[in-house]
């Protein structure tokens, strides 16, 4: 749609980013509001972002319609700390990861099958009548949003500053073990991640039909991993699942760079699907346990700050790197792959680590 509008390097670059701006805000969002927020307010600045998309079939600026997008993607980060927060608060500890997990299932299945009705109602009846329906089912799915009742706050809880979340890498090393994980991981990810499509096209001429099965291959791997996962989440060490998951992403890059056909990539994108539920689920419960009681928006929003840097600064290194004079796109596939694994390894290192772990549910006999 922004092609078609005729936007230029300058604003596709600021659409790339906007999906990492609210992450990388996330630290002065928590300096300035409450400990805590009501899932009601969460749910109206959710439904106001993505009532935004309503606005887009109306215009015929390109920078207009970016803004639009830009804002939708601020808006709908920005409360991501306190949807952490929320759902810590919302579950018992033993089943919180099975629950969690299974609203995973319910949203990979919807996206799963929603891309084809998608793409029928697109080139059927075009953005017009897709974009709203998307805006108007979403905007619903915020408000069911208000509806949670979570138990209450944390009596500690006190609204953080930006020095405390950045201090948290000094004051929990354990935690930032993890928070250096992801940096790592997700450089690896993002940094290879736009010369995909070159190989694709330029090496491979893949059809349509060959992108859709590698897209099926991925989303249904996603899927599985969650409803695997979604079961067995309270009982295994987070760090674990985190750094496992990392493992297999490192299968995407190197399978782009040994394929010798496009079938071949299946390996790669079977891995990243189950990568991509593994590091979901991981994640959070790594948050939700370290996190002190009241603390979990401060150590969400480290997370997200990270998060959102290297989001923004990955994709345009990765071209800059894969340039023939510099690492060249062999040499940008195998610094992706290294780095998915070395953040794997130091988020299982922050798993083996002795003393408090945050990774692990302490079973006691009130929780079961």
């Amino acid at each position: 749609m922004a092609q078609r509008l005729a936007a230029g390097p300058v604003l596709l670059s600021v659409l790339l980013a906007a999906p990492f701006t609210g992450a990388l805000l996330s630290p002065l969002i928590i300096a300035r509001l409450p400990a805590t927020v009501a899932p009601r307010s969460i749910a109206i600045v959710i439904a106001l972002g993505r009532m935004l998309i309503l606005l887009t079939p109306f215009t015929r600026s390109p920078a207009v319609f970016i803004g639009l997008i830009f804002g939708m993607y601020l808006l709908v980060t920005l409360p991501s700390p306190y949807i952490v927060d929320v759902m810590g608060r919302l579950y018992p500890p033993s089943i919180r990861g099975r629950y969690i997990g299974y609203s995973r299932v319910a949203l990979t299945l919807g996206l799963i099958l929603g891309a084809p009705i998608g793409g029928f109602v697109l080139d059927n009846f075009g953005p017009a009548i897709l974009f709203p329906l998307g805006a108007a089912i979403g905007t619903l799915g915020a408000v069911a949003y208000a509806f949670l009742r979570p138990g209450p706050a944390a009596p500690t809880a006190t609204r953080s500053t930006l020095a405390a979340t950045f201090r948290l890498i000094g004051e929990d090393r354990k935690y930032a073990l993890f928070v250096a994980a992801l940096a790592l991981w997700g450089f690896g990810v993002l940094v290879a991640g736009p010369f995909y499509p070159v190989i694709l096209v330029g090496r491979f001429g893949v059809s349509y039909s060959q992108v859709g099965f590698l897209s099926l291959v991925q989303s249904a791997c996603w899927f599985a991993s969650y409803l695997y996962l979604a079961r067995r989440i309270d009982r295994l060490p987070a760090g674990t699942v985190l750094g496992v998951s990392m493992f297999l992403s490192a299968l995407l890059p190197i399978s782009f760079l040994l394929a010798p056909t496009p079938t071949f990539l299946a390996i790669g994108y079977a891995g990243n699907g189950f990568a991509a539920g593994g590091v979901d689920l991981g994640l959070l419960q790594v948050i939700v346990r370290a996190a002190p009681p009241g603390r979990a928006p401060r150590y969400t929003a480290l997370v997200n700050a990270v998060a959102g840097a290297r989001g923004m600064f990955a994709p345009f290194a990765g071209s800059a790197l894969g340039s023939d004079g510099i690492l060249g796109t062999a040499g940008v596939l195998i610094a992706g792959g290294v780095m998915c694994l070395a953040g794997g390894g130091l988020a299982l290192r922050g798993s083996a680590n002795p003393g408090a772990r945050p990774g692990v549910v302490k079973r006691t006999p009130a929780a079961t």
